[in-house]
């Protein structure tokens, strides 16, 4: 009964925040949208670049900053920050900001899951998922589970967040998780940050393009996962 309660209570937190970082981002989005149309004219784009000057050494502080809150708030997508970063400060500016962001991001998930446990990791996934996860015969062998990371991370638009949580659970070294996290998703990283520099040449198109590729990509292997896992398990029972 006491269980129950505690699952239900960390329901309406993750509810809650879902609610709160959706609501933010679609204002957010309002914001940007006359921003991103003004890209699409030599003119805007020389004076965003003003704009991006003017602020000097806040502008990558701020974008490191954004990138770390997004990994520790599951539920922020990290793709449309990836390519914020480098309609900002170029594809090798924008690259460079997120792999640092990736580290730091790791980093501090991995060391707080280690401390809280499962506490932490329920604030923004259900106890069901956790388990899903943990009760995999690759969870309980580190190299296993190095290896699932890696597969993982390295195929763009698959979901990677709760792997990032589940890892801190898992026998996994801190060592071996940090270059994982950080290196493994370069491909995905890659795609945004090339998306973010078509947005900012006024090539809203081509982002727009490439990111439902990635989507649809990373969507279709999901799928083919999901079926694969049913087929076997069906001839488990079997």
């Amino acid at each position: 009964m006491i269980e129950e309660k505690k699952q239900k209570v960390y329901a309406v937190i993750r509810i809650s925040i879902t609610i709160i970082v959706m609501t933010i981002l679609i204002i957010i989005g309002v914001k940007l949208m006359p921003v991103i149309a003004s890209l699409t004219t030599n003119e805007g784009q020389i004076a965003f670049e003003n704009k991006v000057e003017q602020m000097g050494i806040r502008g990558p502080l701020y974008i490191l900053l954004i990138q770390i809150l997004q990994m520790i708030v599951a539920v922020i997508p990290g793709e449309p920050i990836e390519m914020i970063a480098s309609v900002c400060f170029g594809f090798w500016g924008g690259l460079i900001l997120c792999l640092v962001g990736f580290f730091i991001g790791s980093l501090i998930i991995f060391t707080i899951v280690r401390k809280l446990g499962m506490s932490f990791i329920q604030l923004f996934f259900s106890k069901e998922k956790i388990e899903n996860i943990k009760n995999k015969k690759y969870f309980k062998s580190a190299r296993k589970f190095e290896a699932a990371l890696f597969i993982i991370f390295i195929i763009p638009g698959i979901p990677k967040d709760i792997f990032l949580y589940v890892a801190g659970l898992s026998p996994v070294s801190l060592k071996r998780f940090l270059p994982l996290a950080t290196f493994a998703r370069l491909p995905a990283l890659i795609i945004s940050n090339f998306a973010g520099s078509k947005i900012s040449e006024g090539n809203i198109w081509s982002a727009v393009l490439l990111y439902a590729s990635t989507l649809i990509f990373g969507t279709s292997v999901l799928y083919i996962s999901s079926k694969l896992n049913k087929n076997k398990q069906k001839e488990n029972i079997l």
